[in-house]
This record gives structure tokens, sequence and C-alpha cells, in this order.
């Protein structure tokens, strides 16, 4: 069994405004391909709400908002894993700003070539300065959208050719891409439930932001 760890930046250190939540169910995409990351997305559902505070805050799904993505949007990648590629794992959750980079550049013989899926894109830096590394898959990749004054989780950690290697970027699964997989199994789990969509939204985890998943002896 898991149970995941919400509202915490140091997977060693208790603090009090952190929770602790069982996972109910971990439902993994039916088109998920292990060899070449396709449909690389999973949903976790909670055994109970999470409840909101100070340190605890839900993100925008980006259904509709996906085309609005573009180099100059500010945007931010966050984990626990490898601060380089021969490292080690960190207890205290890292940040770095990135910058989406264009399929053209990414799909070129010079980075990725064909091997990008269509539901899924490059960020980073070009030079390889900031990249997401071992450990930190299934992380969040978040952008600001000053026109709607809030952050949108815009792609989850897939995977990469090393880590902050030049020309081969981060690559993230885009949620906004999944709009009816993921819109159809909130509502079905709300359908179960006497609580209403906006309550249930706070059971279920698309990407893990500042979230552990730790499995329960």
């Amino acid at each position: 069994m898991w149970r995941a760890v919400i509202g915490t930046n140091n997977i060693n250190v208790h603090h009090p405004y952190s929770k602790k939540i069982k996972v109910k169910a971990i439902i993994i995409h039916p088109g998920f391909n292990l060899e070449t990351f396709v449909n690389d997305i999973a949903l976790f559902h909670l055994k109970k709400a999470v409840r909101y505070n100070e340190y605890i805050q839900p993100i925008c799904l980006p259904f509709d908002i996906f085309q609005k993505l573009d180099q100059n949007t500010k945007c931010f990648i966050s984990g626990w894993g490898r601060t380089e590629e021969e490292g080690n794992i960190t207890d205290v959750l890292q940040e770095a700003e990135v910058h989406y980079i264009s399929r053209k550049i990414c799909g070129s013989e010079q980075s990725y070539g064909k091997f990008i899926p269509n539901t899924s894109f490059c960020a980073g830096a070009e030079d390889g300065i900031f990249d997401t590394c071992r450990g930190d898959s299934g992380g969040p990749l978040m952008c600001y959208f000053p026109e709607h004054k809030r952050f949108f989780v815009m792609g989850i950690t897939s995977y990469g050719y090393g880590c902050g290697r030049k020309n081969f970027p981060g690559v993230y699964c885009g949620p906004s891409f999944y709009q009816k997989w993921l819109t159809d199994h909130l509502y079905r789990a709300s359908s179960k439930s006497i609580f209403n969509i906006n309550i249930l939204l706070g059971q279920v985890l698309v990407a893990s932001g500042s979230v552990v998943l730790l499995a329960i002896p």
C-alpha cells in the first residue's frame, strides 16, 4: 500500500502543516507504453480529500490553454531527484526555472529526433543548465499565465537522455492532451460519492509537486 505525504519540502522532517494520506487506487493510463513513454500519465485516488491550507494548495489543469505556452512563458520544475547525472537524490525539494522548447528544436536530428510522443513536449534550457533528473519523474512543470493570474500544471516529468545534457532537455507528458480521460475519471469518482466535484478534486493527484509517495510496510 502507498501513502502520499503532502505539503512538505523535506522528506526526512515532519512538519505540522504536512499531511499523510493513504492512496486508495492508482489508475495508470491503459495506453501507457514503458518502451516509448507514450501516455505516461496516472491518477492517484486518495482515501480522503486533502484539506487545503497556507502550505497545501491545488494547481489548475491546463485544459484549453496549452496553445498559449511558448518560450517566453515563465515555468518551473520541482522534485527530489538527483541534482546531477551521477549525483544523489536530495532530501530537500529543489526548484528551477525552465522554458518551453519547440517541437521543431526538440525533434531535430541533433536532439531526440522522432522519439517524442505527440502528447509530450520538451522544456528546459538548450545548454542543459537546468533540467529534471532521475527521481524527478511524476513531478510537475508549472507555468504562470499573467492573464489568468495563476499557475497551471502544463507538464508531468516523463523522461530524458541523461541529465542536464546540451540539446537533450527534459520531456514532459502534457495533461492537456488527456482532458477526456481525466475528466471521465474525475466525474466517475464523483458519481459514487455524496461530495460534489470541487471537493472530490482534492482526492485526486495528477502530478506530485510537493507530494512524496511512500510505501507503507
